[in-house]
């Protein structure tokens, strides 16, 4: 399969005309022309996943965050950012990102959680595609939060009096903690909002206002894009989910 064969289809899906303008999706490293046998499939694009897609034989990088952001000045060793670069280059592995054009497709990250949290119907939380809220069976707040931290391996902080009951839930993947973000979710009746990187002063005057928001980590929150591409493209292409991936924050807390 040529390269522009395999982008065309994940472009169906999420075309990277959907992502926000500060965004850097789609092909980074390679060609369209080039061959691809087999992709690795990726949150973030480090060294170390570089070294596993060689370890592995994958001559594709699929990830959602795109390893080249801003302007990288200079590929050489004092640069970690450039590192990976420099070893995909090397490798002859082509890098492709799908950013927020994933968060905007139907059956995002967003979406994910709220299925695995037994959601059966949801749509998008903002008008753009991003997001999701939905309805669940009622809950008490206190096992709902404890389900999110089971399903994302992961400790998730409260804002909230946890022993009311909830029903209807908004998420949004990724950083989306801005008082317009919250605000979007109680303009969908959503009883409490799942988010990562949630402002501090959106915390105080949640609190203050009795709304409920569970906080996790930007990168549990989106690591179900990893299930998701491995979904899609069964079938297709042949696939590895990469296993050398991580949280940058320790799990232990102190």
């Amino acid at each position: 399969m040529k390269v522009r064969e395999l982008t065309y289809f994940i472009e169906s899906m999420a075309p990277v005309e959907s992502a926000l303008g500060y965004d850097n999706p789609g092909l980074l490293i390679g060609s369209p022309d080039d061959e691809v046998k087999k992709v690795l499939v990726t949150l973030d694009v480090t060294s170390e996943v570089v070294d596993e897609a060689v370890e592995k034989g994958c001559d594709f990088i699929l990830s959602h965050h795109p390893v080249i952001w801003a302007g990288i000045k200079k590929l050489t060793p004092e640069y970690p950012t450039a590192d990976p670069v420099v070893k995909a280059i090397r490798a002859g592995i082509d890098v492709y990102a799908a950013h927020t054009n994933v968060d905007a497709m139907a059956g995002n990250m967003s979406w994910e959680l709220l299925k695995d949290l037994g959601c059966d119907s949801a749509e998008p939380l903002f008008d753009n595609g991003f997001g999701a809220v939905g309805d669940v069976k009622e809950i008490k707040y206190r096992d709902l939060a404890a389900k999110v931290a089971k399903i994302l391996d992961e400790n998730v902080r409260t804002i909230g009096n946890l022993d009311e009951t909830v029903k209807r839930v908004a998420t949004v993947s990724g950083a989306a903690g801005d008082t317009e973000d919250v605000k979007q979710a109680l303009s969908k009746s959503a009883d409490v909002y799942i988010t990562a990187e949630l402002k501090h002063h959106v915390a105080v005057a949640a609190k203050s206002a009795g709304f409920k928001i569970i906080e996790v980590s930007h990168y549990a929150s989106e690591f179900s894009f990893v299930k998701i591409f491995e979904r899609l493209l069964d079938g297709v292409i042949e696939t590895a989910c990469a296993k050398s991936q991580k949280n940058p924050y320790n799990k232990e807390i102190l």
